[in-house]
Protein backbone atom coordinates (compact mmCIF):
# COMPACT_ATOMS: atom_id res chain seq x y z
CA UNK A 1 0.00 0.00 0.00
CA UNK A 2 2.85 2.30 0.77
CA UNK A 3 4.45 1.75 -2.63
CA UNK A 4 1.16 2.45 -4.45
CA UNK A 5 0.59 5.68 -2.53
CA UNK A 6 4.13 6.80 -3.28
CA UNK A 7 3.58 6.10 -6.97
CA UNK A 8 0.39 8.11 -7.04
CA UNK A 9 2.09 11.00 -5.26
CA UNK A 10 4.98 10.96 -7.70
CA UNK A 11 2.69 10.93 -10.73
CA UNK A 12 0.66 13.82 -9.29
CA UNK A 13 3.78 15.86 -8.58
CA UNK A 14 5.06 15.13 -12.05
CA UNK A 15 1.87 16.44 -13.63
CA UNK A 16 1.99 19.58 -11.47
CA UNK A 17 5.61 20.23 -12.42
CA UNK A 18 4.73 19.74 -16.11
CA UNK A 19 1.80 22.15 -15.88
CA UNK A 20 3.94 24.74 -14.09
CA UNK A 21 6.54 24.90 -16.84
CA UNK A 22 6.75 28.36 -18.54
CA UNK A 23 5.84 27.19 -22.05
CA UNK A 24 3.30 24.55 -21.15
CA UNK A 25 0.26 26.83 -21.03
CA UNK A 26 1.26 28.65 -24.21
CA UNK A 27 1.63 25.35 -26.07
CA UNK A 28 -1.79 24.26 -24.87
CA UNK A 29 -3.35 27.53 -26.01
CA UNK A 30 -1.71 27.24 -29.43
CA UNK A 31 -3.01 23.69 -29.81
CA UNK A 32 -6.52 24.83 -28.92
CA UNK A 33 -6.35 27.66 -31.46
CA UNK A 34 -5.15 25.34 -34.23
CA UNK A 35 -7.89 22.84 -33.45
CA UNK A 36 -10.59 25.54 -33.45
CA UNK A 37 -9.28 26.98 -36.74
CA UNK A 38 -9.32 23.60 -38.45
CA UNK A 39 -12.78 22.88 -37.13
CA UNK A 40 -14.12 26.19 -38.42
CA UNK A 41 -12.62 25.48 -41.85
CA UNK A 42 -13.87 21.90 -42.16
CA UNK A 43 -17.04 22.49 -40.11
CA UNK A 44 -16.21 19.16 -38.42
CA UNK A 45 -14.63 18.85 -34.98
CA UNK A 46 -13.88 15.21 -34.09
CA UNK A 47 -12.66 16.17 -30.62
CA UNK A 48 -15.60 18.50 -29.88
CA UNK A 49 -19.27 17.86 -29.46
CA UNK A 50 -21.97 18.98 -31.87
CA UNK A 51 -22.89 21.88 -29.58
CA UNK A 52 -19.34 23.24 -29.62
CA UNK A 53 -19.16 22.96 -33.42
CA UNK A 54 -22.48 24.84 -33.76
CA UNK A 55 -21.24 27.55 -31.41
CA UNK A 56 -18.05 28.06 -33.43
CA UNK A 57 -20.09 28.20 -36.66
CA UNK A 58 -22.38 30.83 -35.15
CA UNK A 59 -19.40 32.92 -34.06
CA UNK A 60 -17.91 32.75 -37.55
CA UNK A 61 -21.21 33.92 -39.04
CA UNK A 62 -21.46 36.78 -36.56
CA UNK A 63 -17.93 37.86 -37.41
CA UNK A 64 -18.73 37.85 -41.12
CA UNK A 65 -21.86 39.90 -40.54
CA UNK A 66 -19.85 42.39 -38.47
CA UNK A 67 -17.27 42.75 -41.27
CA UNK A 68 -20.01 43.28 -43.85
CA UNK A 69 -21.67 45.90 -41.66
CA UNK A 70 -18.39 47.80 -41.31
CA UNK A 71 -17.83 47.71 -45.06
CA UNK A 72 -21.31 49.09 -45.66
CA UNK A 73 -20.73 51.91 -43.20
CA UNK A 74 -17.40 52.80 -44.83
CA UNK A 75 -18.87 52.64 -48.33
CA UNK A 76 -21.41 55.30 -47.35
CA UNK A 77 -18.68 57.88 -46.73
CA UNK A 78 -15.79 56.60 -48.89
CA UNK A 79 -16.87 55.61 -52.37
CA UNK A 80 -14.45 53.34 -54.29
CA UNK A 81 -16.04 54.00 -57.70
CA UNK A 82 -14.66 56.74 -59.96
CA UNK A 83 -17.87 57.18 -61.93
CA UNK A 84 -18.84 60.75 -62.78
CA UNK A 85 -22.44 59.87 -63.62
CA UNK A 86 -24.69 61.21 -60.83
CA UNK A 87 -27.17 58.35 -61.46
CA UNK A 88 -24.51 55.75 -60.66
CA UNK A 89 -23.12 57.62 -57.69
CA UNK A 90 -23.18 55.38 -54.60
CA UNK A 91 -22.57 58.22 -52.14
CA UNK A 92 -25.27 58.68 -49.48
CA UNK A 93 -27.89 61.40 -50.05
CA UNK A 94 -27.45 64.62 -48.09
CA UNK A 95 -29.12 64.69 -44.71
CA UNK A 96 -32.11 66.97 -44.16
CA UNK A 97 -31.85 69.89 -41.73
CA UNK A 98 -31.23 68.88 -38.15
CA UNK A 99 -34.64 70.09 -37.00
CA UNK A 100 -36.36 67.78 -39.55
CA UNK A 101 -34.36 64.61 -38.84
CA UNK A 102 -35.76 61.57 -37.05
CA UNK A 103 -33.17 60.90 -34.37
CA UNK A 104 -34.40 57.34 -33.80
CA UNK A 105 -33.48 56.39 -37.39
CA UNK A 106 -29.95 57.86 -37.38
CA UNK A 107 -26.82 55.77 -36.95
CA UNK A 108 -24.10 56.41 -34.41
CA UNK A 109 -21.84 58.03 -37.03
CA UNK A 110 -24.61 60.42 -38.10
CA UNK A 111 -25.37 61.35 -34.51
CA UNK A 112 -21.68 62.17 -33.92
CA UNK A 113 -21.55 64.42 -37.01
CA UNK A 114 -21.46 68.07 -35.93
CA UNK A 115 -20.95 69.85 -39.26
CA UNK A 116 -24.69 70.44 -39.77
CA UNK A 117 -25.34 71.86 -36.30
CA UNK A 118 -25.68 75.66 -36.59
CA UNK A 119 -23.41 77.58 -34.25
CA UNK A 120 -21.36 74.53 -33.21
CA UNK A 121 -18.11 76.33 -34.05
CA UNK A 122 -19.02 79.15 -31.68
CA UNK A 123 -19.89 76.75 -28.86
CA UNK A 124 -16.72 74.68 -29.17
CA UNK A 125 -14.41 77.60 -29.95
CA UNK A 126 -11.63 78.44 -27.54
CA UNK A 127 -12.24 81.39 -25.22
CA UNK A 128 -11.27 84.68 -26.73
CA UNK A 129 -8.14 86.42 -25.50
CA UNK A 130 -8.36 90.19 -25.27
CA UNK A 131 -5.27 92.37 -25.65
CA UNK A 132 -3.30 93.23 -22.55
CA UNK A 133 -4.74 96.21 -20.69
CA UNK A 134 -7.99 96.20 -22.67
CA UNK A 135 -11.29 97.12 -21.02
CA UNK A 136 -14.92 96.35 -21.80
CA UNK A 137 -17.50 98.98 -20.99
CA UNK A 138 -20.61 100.81 -22.05
CA UNK A 139 -20.64 104.04 -24.01
CA UNK A 140 -22.32 106.76 -21.93
CA UNK A 141 -21.56 109.84 -24.02
CA UNK A 142 -20.73 110.65 -27.67
CA UNK A 143 -21.03 114.43 -27.54
CA UNK A 144 -17.34 115.11 -28.16
CA UNK A 145 -15.78 114.94 -31.59
CA UNK A 146 -14.00 111.61 -32.30
CA UNK A 147 -14.17 110.82 -28.60
CA UNK A 148 -16.46 108.59 -26.60
CA UNK A 149 -16.89 108.26 -22.88
CA UNK A 150 -16.89 104.63 -21.72
CA UNK A 151 -18.04 103.50 -18.27
CA UNK A 152 -16.24 100.38 -17.02
CA UNK A 153 -17.73 98.46 -14.09
CA UNK A 154 -15.51 96.54 -11.70
CA UNK A 155 -16.63 94.40 -8.80
CA UNK A 156 -14.85 93.84 -5.51
CA UNK A 157 -15.66 91.94 -2.35
CA UNK A 158 -15.95 93.90 0.88
CA UNK A 159 -13.40 92.65 3.39
CA UNK A 160 -15.66 92.82 6.43
CA UNK A 161 -19.24 92.25 5.38
CA UNK A 162 -18.29 90.04 2.38
CA UNK A 163 -20.63 91.84 0.04
CA UNK A 164 -20.04 92.33 -3.67
CA UNK A 165 -19.66 96.01 -4.49
CA UNK A 166 -19.60 97.69 -7.88
CA UNK A 167 -17.14 100.43 -8.74
CA UNK A 168 -17.64 102.41 -11.95
CA UNK A 169 -14.93 104.44 -13.65
CA UNK A 170 -15.16 106.38 -16.89
CA UNK A 171 -12.49 106.41 -19.61
CA UNK A 172 -12.24 108.56 -22.72
CA UNK A 173 -11.47 106.65 -25.92
CA UNK A 174 -10.62 107.82 -29.42
CA UNK A 175 -13.23 107.01 -32.10
CA UNK A 176 -11.82 108.07 -35.44
CA UNK A 177 -14.85 107.11 -37.59
CA UNK A 178 -17.44 107.98 -34.92
CA UNK A 179 -19.21 104.63 -35.31
CA UNK A 180 -20.04 104.01 -31.66
CA UNK A 181 -23.37 105.09 -30.27
CA UNK A 182 -24.57 105.66 -26.76
CA UNK A 183 -25.45 102.38 -25.02
CA UNK A 184 -23.13 100.16 -27.07
CA UNK A 185 -20.82 97.70 -25.37
CA UNK A 186 -17.33 98.32 -26.72
CA UNK A 187 -13.78 97.11 -26.30
CA UNK A 188 -11.10 99.75 -25.76
CA UNK A 189 -7.36 99.18 -25.76
CA UNK A 190 -4.59 101.39 -24.34
CA UNK A 191 -2.58 103.54 -26.73
CA UNK A 192 -0.23 106.51 -26.65
CA UNK A 193 -1.50 109.56 -24.86
CA UNK A 194 -3.57 111.69 -27.22
CA UNK A 195 -4.66 114.39 -24.77
CA UNK A 196 -4.71 115.10 -21.06
CA UNK A 197 -7.44 112.55 -20.33
CA UNK A 198 -7.52 110.36 -23.43
CA UNK A 199 -5.15 107.40 -23.74
CA UNK A 200 -7.51 104.64 -24.98
CA UNK A 201 -8.54 103.67 -28.51
CA UNK A 202 -11.80 102.11 -29.68
CA UNK A 203 -11.01 98.57 -30.86
CA UNK A 204 -14.37 96.87 -31.46
CA UNK A 205 -18.09 97.17 -30.86
CA UNK A 206 -19.00 93.96 -29.07
CA UNK A 207 -22.76 94.51 -28.81
CA UNK A 208 -24.95 97.32 -30.06
CA UNK A 209 -27.68 98.87 -27.93
CA UNK A 210 -30.86 96.79 -27.70
CA UNK A 211 -29.24 93.60 -29.01
CA UNK A 212 -29.09 90.52 -26.80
Amino acid sequence: MASSSVGVTRSFLGRCSTACRPGFLQNQQQRMRITMTNASRLHIAPCFSATAAATMTTRAQQQQQHVQHQRQQLSRYFSTTSSTNPMNDSSPPPLPPIDQQDVSQLTSEQLMETSDIPGWELVTAHPRRFPRGSLVGTVVSTKMQKTINVAVDRYRMHKRIRKRQRFTRKFMAHDEQEVANEGDTVLIVPCHKMSKHKHFLLSEILRTKGRL
